[in-house]
């Protein structure tokens, strides 16, 4: 009964993040009707596919912990290379997410180290947010341990999807930036 509270837990709060990324997108973009158009239809999918998310079991294990750790590097690497080389986010990403793709070719039969890319490329998607947001070093650290803990949490969901990095790193930017909001207050 708790496994199926926390897996509905994760889930809403999944589905959540989109419809704030979507919300966004439609502020940002309100001028633009085909935008709005197209952010709709692509709502409507999104809503109309839900009852075919895969759900998988999911236990805590040591690999989740490796999943945080290299979630919060990626984030940092990526926000390193853009405050002290000056790369630009895209570019800083891109690099972290090339050089932790040769990882697994180490120790091919870890199953955590096979893991270590898709953690960094999502920690790299946070630390790539725009620097207006981006406060200082102790803010990406905040969005990096955010953002770990919501692919860890929603590591059983969405698989095989399409877009859970960008949201997951969506919503550990989100958050920081309540946090953020709410401490300045």
């Amino acid at each position: 009964m708790r496994k199926k509270v926390t897996n509905a837990l994760a889930l809403v709060f999944f589905l959540m993040l989109q419809v704030a990324f979507i919300v966004s997108l439609i502020v940002e973009h309100q001028n633009h009707l085909f935008v709005i158009i197209g952010l709709m239809i692509a709502s409507g999918f999104v809503l109309f596919h839900h009852s075919e998310v895969k759900h998988d079991n999911h236990n805590f294990t040591l690999e989740d912990i490796f999943t945080f750790i290299f979630t919060l590097l990626g984030t940092v690497s990526t926000y390193a290379l853009r405050d002290w080389i000056e790369l630009s986010p895209v570019i800083a990403a891109g690099l972290v997410g090339v050089l932790a793709s040769f990882v697994p070719n180490l120790n091919q039969k870890s199953t955590i180290v096979k893991q270590i890319p898709v953690a960094m490329y999502c920690g790299a998607f946070a630390g790539m947010s725009s620097a207006a947001i981006t406060l200082n070093w102790t803010f990406m650290f905040i969005a990096g341990i955010l953002t770990g803990l919501i692919l860890v949490f929603s590591k059983h969901i969405m698989n095989g999807y399409g877009g859970k990095l960008g949201t997951v790193a969506f919503g550990g930017v989100v958050l920081s930036t309540l946090i953020f909001a709410i401490l300045e207050w």
